[in-house]
């Protein structure tokens, strides 16, 4: 009677292979974690570059000489077409642009509780 043998793997040989794929795992969650907060870091920056060069040019067009938020009259006047929303890494509900002393500033803006 020939007896045929199973060919299976080992439970040894099962744990080698889920060590090394913890392993793996433990090296790979962490680079795409920094990968993506530094595409959003990326995003934001770019997000405030587009909103000084608006801001600037609402500021010569409208010949603004005081301080105040042009956040709304970006966007009702055109100078964007919408507000860019703020990379889910960056603190805030979205972008704040203002007047100051004949700067624009833009930051993330925070809803304030009532």
């Amino acid at each position: 009677m020939n007896k045929m043998k199973k060919k299976a793997f080992t439970l040894i040989e099962l744990l080698v292979v889920i060590a090394i794929l913890a392993i793996l795992i433990l090296i790979a969650v962490p680079r795409y974690n920094n990968s993506r907060v530094k595409a959003d870091k990326t995003a934001h920056s770019a997000n405030v570059r587009v909103l000084e060069v608006a801001g600037l040019r609402y500021l010569t067009e409208e010949k603004v000489e005081t301080d105040m938020d042009i956040t709304e009259e970006l966007v009702n006047k055109k100078y964007i077409k919408e507000m860019p929303k703020l990379p889910k890494s960056i603190k805030g509900t979205n972008y704040k642009v203002e007047i100051k002393n004949g700067d624009i500033i833009v930051t993330p803006a925070v809803e304030k509780d009532d």
